[in-house]
């Protein structure tokens, strides 16, 4: 779980908030949401408040380097990789996550209103499949009805804690802009539920189709004038591997 990156600073930013999120209790509903599928979920958590509570112990405000390795050691190796792996190709924490996918989610998106421009980028066969499975990428019912659960209860000492730290306030903005950690865990629910999608047309569309698909993409973003597709990439590099 080594942290490289040319701004270090804002990736190790980018860890800290990510370790404090997932230790919360109003966040451990939604792993399975957001594609935390360890195999000891609970374990994650407690592991983080140990890292947590121990760093700040022994290392105060200056805890960030402290903290991500100290994580690392606890996890264990096979444990660390998986949490680095969804880190990199899921987690939401900025704009610049997962542009790629957002390129194509634009695109789509378009195309879900305008049957013609559909069927173009998908064969016939399969459009009207991937019409559905598109629209279930997009539901996040299951998300809210456990935000709706969540928000009956009282916030336990550990999520006091964090909340009165990094500020937190979910009745900050007007109930359609989310504050607090909903801010971060929504958009990656949004962005697992998006790459679900594209496993499913990875493994359905033979080489030449996907090809067809990226180019019929492409056509479309210069006829439409699609400025948020511009660049749109080969869907092959949405394959994370889910």
């Amino acid at each position: 779980m080594a942290v490289h990156s040319i701004d270090s600073e804002i990736q190790l930013r980018r860890w800290c908030e990510l370790v404090s999120l997932l230790s919360m209790d109003v966040v451990r509903p939604f792993y399975d949401l957001m594609g935390l599928r360890l195999r000891e979920p609970d374990r994650l958590q407690s592991v983080l408040r140990q890292a947590i509570v121990s760093v700040r112990k022994n290392m105060g405000s200056d805890a960030g380097p402290g903290l991500v390795r100290a994580v690392t050691e606890l996890l264990g190796a096979e444990a660390s990789q998986q949490l680095s792996w969804w880190e990199r190709h899921v987690f939401h924490f900025g704009p610049r996550d997962n542009l790629n996918l957002d390129k194509w989610d634009n695109i789509l998106r378009y195309c879900l209103h305008d049957p013609e421009l559909w069927k173009r980028l998908f064969p016939y066969s399969i459009w009207e499949k991937a019409l559905d499975r598109f629209w279930q990428s997009l539901n996040i019912d299951e998300f809210q009805r456990r935000l709706n659960e969540l928000d009956t209860r009282p916030l336990s000492d550990w999520d006091l804690h964090l909340y009165a730290l990094r500020l937190y306030d979910d009745n900050l903005h007007s109930s359609s802009i989310p504050d607090g950690p909903r801010l971060l865990v929504k958009p990656t629910v949004r962005e697992y539920q998006g790459y679900q999608f594209w496993a499913w047309v990875l493994s359905t569309l033979r080489r030449e189709q996907l090809d067809r698909l990226w180019q019929e993409g492409q056509r479309i973003v210069e006829e439409e004038e699609l400025q948020s597709a511009r660049g749109l990439p080969h869907p092959s590099i949405l394959g994370i591997g889910l």
